[in-house]
């Protein structure tokens, strides 16, 4: 249909020497520094998350996690690209979060908790620090859904990886305690139903699995009628 082409042909749209300037070549391959985000520029921070085929989940600037479309309901808000011009506000339709205990003093693993957060965007994890005025200790957030090019299994886990450091600044040893917690979202879209909500803990080799589920709530079993004795 086309063809035979030679490079001269191409010459005429791209020519070889593009007449770029020396220095702008070289600065394509200097080392950039990453941008840090901090105060109300965490408000409008909206990291996915969420895993492969496995809903909208977004990380919150101060690292809390936000939106939750993941029930396979149509939660009344899109996620196409006029976000990016308007972002949207964040929701949060059920509790979940992470506390750290320090001696007696504990804070929230958020924006409400420590005074100096900062966010550092990059791909695949989002990173957020925690900082506190006149605390010794420094938290480092890493969260991200698996991405490891080439590995197609590890890659499309249905999963979001918290990974939490925590730094001692000062010159004395400190015990810590890091807690997470997260409702049981089953039957979230579904509240006014009647059902009982159960959480279990199950242990096996190198894991510890918290399963969520919720069940039709027992009907209550009517005593049995005493003997009606019409003749004695």
């Amino acid at each position: 249909m086309a063809g035979p082409f030679e490079g001269a042909d191409f010459e005429k749209l791209v020519p070889a020497d593009k007449k770029l300037s020396a220095a702008w070549v070289k600065s394509l391959f200097v080392r950039g520094t990453p941008q840090i985000y901090q105060g109300k520029e965490l408000d409008l921070i909206g990291r996915p998350v969420g895993g492969l085929c496995a809903g909208q989940l977004y990380l919150g600037g101060d690292g809390r996690l936000w939106h939750w479309d993941i029930f396979n309901q149509n939660m009344g808000t899109s996620t196409d690209g006029d976000h990016y011009a308007k972002p949207m506000t964040a929701t949060f339709p059920l509790e979940q979060g992470f506390s750290l205990r320090v001696g007696e003093v504990t804070k929230a693993l958020d924006k409400t908790g420590f005074k100096d957060v900062a966010f550092r965007g990059e791909y695949p994890p989002g990173s957020v620090t925690y900082r506190e005025p006149g605390l010794p200790i420094e938290v480092q957030l890493e969260a991200f859904s698996p991405f490891i090019p080439l590995n197609t299994d590890d890659s499309s886990l249905p999963a979001t990886v918290m990974r939490f450091s925590v730094t001692n600044t000062g010159a004395h040893a400190l015990e810590v305690e890091l807690t997470g917690r997260l409702e049981n979202a089953v039957c979230l879209n579904h509240r006014t139903q009647p059902g009982v909500r159960r959480n279990q803990m199950v242990r096996g080799k190198d894991f510890s699995f918290l399963e969520c589920s919720a069940g039709r709530k027992a009907e209550p079993t009517a005593p049995a009628q005493p003997d009606v004795v019409f003749e004695d």
